[in-house]
């Protein structure tokens, strides 16, 4: 049965905690960045805000028992992935055309800033072309009586694959990154104090730390579903598994830029932070997709004891909150793409970077 769980709302709204909304759009003056970054975020925002009423006045229905549980929670996981279909490309959209994807240019081309600045544009371009594929093989795999066509079964196989490649040359440029942060956590050690440079340092060496930890995951996860991509086309069991696993993927894709964005601060002193919110709302609403799945599984606990269809409805719900909270602030924080916004750099950065002689030159 589905349980009641003290003050949920609370809970979800811990999340993100207080975000002021954005001005109307009516409000403001047509440009670039209204039209190609705003608009697609704050429409993103608003279904997140209608889906998330929508499935907490549903789930008010289950616990009173107006409505199946089972299958309540199975038409919430597949209206959910039908919304989160819409919302992600909204997102990508605002994303791919912000200051998200710009690259400080004032490190030098040997600078480890610059090879870990182009670390986290390739896993964006990453996440961007993956999500197509994985959403379309997602709501066929999930939805009863519709059988895989091989063209998205061929696309998902070939997808895996490139994956799995695309990421190895991703994962070998953030090893080299990372060992530059060798002398710094050997001087860590060496060292008994508690000094603002320090503090700084230990938050460089521990977001890289999760960087590797979760492209390297990615990476596992990516060859173990090898073995349920590559099954027959009338197998939904291994489909869903298939599909599954690569979400969960997405979802350390996307935790991992979100990380990145934060050591480019913390080690290099260079700010991220619009490419923070964009992708730790996307590692939200990956989640929520996640979620989804297991929302529609309508397992039984008498044979599945990870079978918890509610706490992943409730979950979901929160995952939603967290995202339109994000979106939000990126409407605030982030600027068009080629924009001239230049930022401080952070004064307390661990491992400042190698400057351009010139910040002009190309070198």
């Amino acid at each position: 049965m589905l349980r009641l769980w003290l003050l949920p709302l609370a809970a979800i709204a811990s999340e993100v905690g207080q975000v002021a909304p954005p001005p109307p759009l009516e409000s403001l003056e047509a440009s670039p960045f209204q039209d190609t970054v705003v608009a697609p975020l704050h429409t993103a925002a608003d279904q997140l805000e209608h889906v998330g009423a929508e499935l907490l006045k549903r789930l008010a229905l289950t616990v009173s028992n107006k409505t199946s549980e089972d299958e309540t929670l199975s038409e919430m996981g597949t209206e959910l992935r039908k919304v989160l279909g819409e919302v992600v490309p909204l997102l990508l959209q605002g994303r791919d055309n912000s200051s998200a994807v710009d690259i400080d240019t004032r490190p030098s081309n040997a600078s480890k800033a610059t090879l870990a600045q182009n670390v986290l544009l390739h896993l964006q371009k990453y996440s961007t072309w993956a999500w197509p594929v994985l959403d379309g093989y997602s709501k066929v795999a999930f939805t009863d009586g519709e059988p895989m066509t091989a063209d998205l079964n061929m696309r998902m196989q070939r997808g895996t694959n490139g994956s799995l490649q695309y990421l190895s040359s991703v994962l070998t440029f953030a090893w080299a990154a990372a060992e530059y942060q060798f002398p710094v956590i050997e001087d860590l050690m060496a060292r008994n104090d508690s000094s603002g440079e320090v503090v700084a340092k230990a938050g460089c060496s521990a977001n890289y730390a999760q960087l590797l930890g979760d492209i390297t995951k990615v990476f596992s996860d990516l060859s173990n579903s090898k073995i349920y991509c590559f099954e027959s086309l009338t197998n939904k069991t291994a489909q869903r598994e298939c599909a599954q696993n690569s979400i969960k993927s997405l979802e350390k894709v996307t935790a991992a830029i979100a990380e990145a964005a934060n050591a480019m601060w913390q080690c290099f002193g260079i700010f991220w932070g619009c490419s923070q919110l964009m992708n730790s709302a996307y590692n939200k609403l990956s989640q929520a997709y996640y979620a989804s799945f297991k929302m529609s599984s309508k397992c039984s606990i008498d044979k599945d004891a990870t079978c918890d269809e509610d706490f992943y409805a409730f979950k979901a719900l929160g995952s939603l909150s967290a995202a339109k909270g994000l979106l939000q602030s990126a409407q605030e924080e982030c600027d068009i793409k080629g924009g001239t916004m230049e930022h401080p750099l952070n004064p307390w950065a661990a491992t400042p970077f190698m400057p351009r002689k010139d910040p002009k030159s190309a070198e």
